[in-house]
């Protein structure tokens, strides 16, 4: 090739380099401008109680943030607990659900196993096998005996709150410690089975009987699995689990209780990181665990639940119960995503809001409440920014506190300037995690601008 043609082509890849990297540059300092603006929560008046409570360094402040797939994902709010905890100290780890035993997605800074499988289901699933769902919007299920292990990376705790279905009121539980982890002694193994599809049979519950994932299942079998036709037959990863009871030979006993009716307290006499639960019950239902560490500071829970919208936050009274049991000192509400991608009305989702709200404000009418718009997508970018926008009208005609999330990030074009900067999914609505930290840090950066008056 001649030497004028070789050189040539060197310019033309240099201005193709160059040309991305200007791109990436000015995504980029999009972001930065972004944070570097004052980040501002609006309509502040009813946070003040919150203000008070979190700047009273002889309390307990707690936290209940709930939302869609944006917060199950744990990004976000991971970040927001470390950075509240950091500044206001550290009274626990708050709320979990024990994500790993049902093989979905969740905070990364606990591990959970069990001896045995479980039936797990969120608010969003169709199903009629457990009728009502509690604190975390999910539900581990059973009908046997079984251990349950949930370690915390980071926090120990002496105190635990336990979310269960009235059914097992009086069942009997009790606690252990064990040098080992359960993981050693618990085994998973998979065979494609084939399964023809009954009548009542739905998507998630196909998931379940396999103790396997949705995901999997429409992976195996395509989009038709998701509307299950009787007769039909299907294949199935089916995954087993094997345990070795010799793990019980190690363990060594603290505490034996019976569950009260949906909340259950336990003291243990020692900080620890992990609970090692034993479950007597030939039906179990649970919903959730709450771990706190005695000390003042802030609790951070997290109640996120995949697909979620308003509407889903209002169909199980007993979640609402249990939530209501942590006397949240704030509310902040991260929903409409889901809206924005779906053909739902103003007029429906504002009452859907608006229910969601007086529900909370019927306990206590001074609740401070932070409603959260979605931000940007490609999935339906024009409708969301219309629910992002009837979240604004709803706190402003109720005094509410909101946070513009949406215009914060960048309003219209944000999530393919993500996309540019490599900290968004392909799928058009979800973040990877470098992404979802840089949200959680405009609202961090909210909160501080507005503590700090």
């Amino acid at each position: 090739m001649p030497k004028w043609k070789k050189e040539s082509e060197k310019s033309k890849e240099s201005i193709i380099v160059n040309k991305k990297m200007k791109n990436n540059l000015i995504a980029l300092g999009a972001f930065f401008s972004i944070v570097g603006n004052a980040q501002t929560i609006k309509n502040t008046e009813s946070l003040s109680p919150f203000a008070e409570s979190i700047k009273n360094q002889n309390k307990v402040t707690q936290i209940l943030f709930i939302g869609d797939s944006h917060t199950q994902a744990g990004n976000i709010t991971d970040y927001l607990r470390a950075q509240f905890q950091t500044h206001y100290g550290n009274a626990g780890r708050g709320l979990v659900f024990p994500y790993p035993i049902g093989n979905t997605n969740g905070a990364n800074d606990f591990s959970a196993i069990s001896s045995t499988k479980w039936d797990v289901f969120r608010l969003v699933h169709e199903q009629d096998i457990y009728p009502q769902l509690g604190a975390s919007g999910f539900v581990i299920g059973n009908q046997s005996p079984a251990m349950i292990e949930i370690a915390l990376d980071n926090d120990t705790f002496n105190h635990i709150t336990i979310f269960s279905d009235p059914k097992m009121i009086g069942k009997e539980i009790a606690f252990f410690t064990a040098p080992l982890s359960l993981s050693h002694f618990v085994r998973k193994s998979t065979q494609r089975v084939n399964y023809q599809i009954q009548e009542g049979d739905t998507y998630p519950e196909l998931a379940s009987m396999f103790n396997t994932t949705t995901t999997q299942l429409k992976a195996i079998n395509g989009a038709s699995v998701m509307n299950p036709k009787p007769g039909a037959w299907i294949k199935a990863d089916q995954v087993s689990v094997h345990y070795n009871t010799d793990f019980e030979n190690s363990t060594q006993f603290i505490l034996k209780t019976n569950l009260k009716e949906e909340i259950t307290p336990i003291q243990l006499p020692l900080l620890t990181r992990k609970m090692l639960l034993k479950t007597y019950a030939n039906d179990n239902y649970f919903y959730g665990f709450h771990f706190s560490n005695g000390q003042n500071g802030v609790i951070f829970n997290s109640v996120g639940v995949n697909g979620a919208t308003y509407a889903d936050f209002l169909k199980h009274p007993i979640q609402f119960r249990q939530l209501k049991s942590l006397h949240p000192d704030l509310l902040a509400i991260a929903l409409g995503t889901n809206e924005g991608v779906s053909k739902i009305t103003e007029e429906e989702f504002k009452k859907n809001a608006m229910d969601l709200i007086r529900l909370w404000k019927s306990s206590n009418k001074n609740l401070p409440i932070l409603l959260i718009t979605p931000t940007d997508n490609t999935m339906n970018a024009t409708k969301t920014k219309q629910v992002a926008q009837w979240i604004v009208d709803i706190a402003k005609e109720n005094n509410i506190a909101y946070l513009h999330l949406y215009e914060e990030m960048g309003g219209a074009g944000y999530f393919k300037k993500a996309l540019a900067r490599k900290v968004a999914n392909k799928d058009g609505v979800h973040l990877l995690k470098s992404g979802y930290e840089e949200q959680a840090q405009v609202i961090w950066n909210a909160f501080q601008n507005y503590l700090k008056k």
